[in-house]
Parts: structure tokens; C-alpha cells; sequence
């Protein structure tokens, strides 16, 4: 009988997380065959090879990796992250030309430093994200490799934020981890894809700077997550920070005593900027999204 069961036990297979009972080992149709006597050919002993976890028929020892381009289809972008140390760092994966292409699994292996970040005990959070629907597994076992695949029965309908990932930094100021994609697969390879690596940068608030934090909240005081945040100081300089999956957001290494005008832009929702000026190290500014 096949169950949900065994789709989760085909994802830890795939990430490498064991237990995950027999996905991947071959069994034979008959085990064997006793021939007490042979005196002449006997016809017709074939054996069915069968391959646990296999459910497609294009099982291959081949694994896919990113193509370089020529044949994009689909763009996946790791991004490029500044944020400060003794601090949780979200990393958005964006996902673009995925939409309505029947995507209901993917699988990724990712490569960091992990001397810089090093990711939770739970690294994988859907909440908000165009992958909602689906279910993830995740292996961290390896230091320096998060492995991931996420499953499901409904198909991926949107682009955006395909997956939100969830690390420590652990890394002294100015240390940098690349993001970099060793492995990754939509469905069984179909459509092909294009990966961007991307980076983390570690920062530190020195005595003489300030950080401004806060939440996107909707008028019943829930969390919007993945909003553009936008601060704009008065000379023009634009820094940009996405909501988590609670709808917090962060900027370090503010200057005390500059004006910044803080912008938020969602798809659903709309917020009036606020004007804000740096007079203490911590400044709270939450943003509540027009009814």
C-alpha cells in the first residue's frame, strides 16, 4: 500500500537523513531459484529488478546539477546578505518562472561557511512562501552542507520567495560565508534551471552607530513576511531588508542623528512611509499595513 508515509521516507532518502527504510535498495522477482538438477538449457529465468523509492521509471546514477544558463527556464537567486553578528539571519530564496509548470518537488544541496553561519536545528521555514503548500525535510549533518527537498501533491502556482532558510551567525565582524549551489533539482530535472550563488556578509553596530528594527503588522497585529523594507536616508542612499516569516526586519550600522524615511512594499498590502531620526543605539519601529 502506498501511503503519505512513504513520500517522507523518500525525502529523508534524499537528503541523506536516516532512518528511511529500504528507498533505494534493489530487490529481485524471485529472490532465487533452486534447480536440483540441470541436464539440459532451461528457458525463461528472467529476474524483475526492482528499485525501492523509484515511482517514475527514469531512475538514473546521474545526479543533475545547475545548468550554466544556455537553457534557463527557471532562476533561482541565493541573496547577498549584510547583517550583524550574535544574530539570526533569514536567507530568501527566490524563485523565478516556476509558476503553473506543475513543480510538486524540489531538492537542493547548498554549500556555506560554517565558521561564519551555521544553520538551526530546523533551517527550513515554507510559512509565506510560494512553497506553503508543500512539506520539507533537511539534513545539517555535514558542516558546511544544508541538504533539502520538499514534496507535495499540489503544484507550485507562484513566483517569489521559494523558500525562507534559517541560520546563526556565529562568525567574528567583517567574515563572509558564500552561498553556494552544489546540487539542485526541480521535479526530475524538468524544467531546467539556472542558480545565482549568493553570500552572507557579517557587520557589527560599533559604539558610534545604531540599528533600527521592527515588525510589519496587519490591522488584526499578525506578521506579514516577505515585504520589501526600504530606508532611505537624506542624502539619498537606499539600503533594503526583507520581512522574516514573522514580519520582523533589521538595518545596522545606522549613524545617531541622521533622518531616515522608512518604506514597506508587499503585493497585498500598503503602508504609509514613516520619518524617523536616530537619537539612542536601538530605535523599535513597527509598521502597520493601511486596512
Amino acid at each position: 500500500t502506498v501511503s503519505s508515509f512513504d513520500s517522507g521516507q523518500v525525502a529523508k532518502f534524499v537528503v541523506g537523513s536516516s532512518p528511511f527504510g529500504t528507498t533505494g535498495n534493489w530487490i529481485f522477482n524471485p529472490v532465487n531459484r533452486n534447480y536440483p538438477s540441470v541436464t539440459t538449457n532451461i528457458p525463461g529465468q528472467d529476474y524483475s529488478a526492482l528499485l525501492m523509492g523509484e515511482v517514475s521509471g527514469n531512475w538514473s546514477s546521474i545526479i543533475p546539477r545547475p545548468t550554466d544558463g544556455s537553457e534557463k527556464s527557471t532562476a533561482v537567486n541565493a541573496p547577498h546578505l549584510v547583517t550583524s553578528t550574535d544574530n539570526e539571519v533569514h536567507i530568501p530564496i527566490v524563485v523565478d518562472g516556476i509558476a503553473y509548470k506543475g513543480i510538486i518537488s524540489y531538492e537542493f544541496d547548498l554549500r556555506y561557511d560554517p565558521a561564519v553561519i551555521l544553520p538551526y536545528e530546523n533551517p527550513v521555514e515554507l510559512i509565506g512562501t510560494v512553497s506553503r503548500a508543500l512539506f520539507a525535510v533537511s539534513n545539517k549533518q555535514e558542516a558546511g552542507l544544508l541538504r533539502v527537498a520538499a514534496y507535495g501533491p499540489m503544484p507550485i502556482t507562484k513566483d517569489g520567495i521559494l523558500i525562507n532558510l534559517k541560520f546563526k551567525a556565529v562568525g567574528t565582524p567583517g567574515s563572509v560565508s558564500p552561498l553556494t549551489w552544489e546540487r539542485i533539482l526541480f521535479n526530475e530535472g524538468d524544467p531546467g534551471t539556472m542558480a545565482t550563488d549568493g553570500q552572507v556578509e557579517l557587520s557589527a553596530t560599533e559604539l558610534d552607530q545604531a540599528e533600527i528594527n521592527g515588525r510589519l503588522l496587519n490591522s488584526m497585529g499578525q506578521g506579514i513576511p516577505n515585504a520589501q523594507v526600504t530606508l532611505t536616508d537624506t542624502t539619498g542612499q537606499v539600503r533594503t531588508a526583507l520581512s522574516n516569516s514573522f514580519g520582523y526586519y533589521r538595518f545596522v550600522g545606522l549613524q545617531f542623528g541622521q533622518t531616515y524615511t522608512i518604506s514597506a512594499h508587499s503585493r497585498v498590502w500598503t503602508f504609509e512611509p514613516l520619518t524617523v531620526s536616530i537619537t539612542d543605539q536601538l530605535l523599535n519601529v513597527d509598521m502597520i499595513a493601511n486596512p
